[in-house]
């Protein structure tokens, strides 16, 4: 639990996007919808008895959770940067 607390406090300084883009906003949309509704799913078994079948997705659901936080916001913000100097380079060369 306290990994995670620790996760949600670097949150804002793990987004290595240098420049905002309309390239990626979907996909910044669509994983952040995806994030919240681990959480809240995260939360909802986490309010019920322990059972086999629910630990299993809520492993899988802790998982996806931590490489959220530590593996896509920061591959999504590099990909940002990618297409953001590509763009401003191809508008230099004009």
């Amino acid at each position: 639990m306290g990994l995670s607390m620790l996760c949600l406090f670097f949150f804002p300084f793990v987004d290595s996007k240098r420049e905002t883009s309309n390239k990626l906003t979907i996909w910044y949309g669509l994983s952040f919808f995806i994030f919240i509704v681990v959480v809240c799913l995260l939360g909802w078994f986490g309010g019920r008895t322990p059972v086999s079948e629910t630990m299993v997705i809520t492993q899988c659901l802790t998982l996806y959770y931590f490489i959220h936080i530590l593996v896509i916001i920061p591959y999504l913000g590099k990909l940002n940067d990618k297409y953001h100097n590509a763009t401003v380079d191809k508008v230099d060369k004009r």
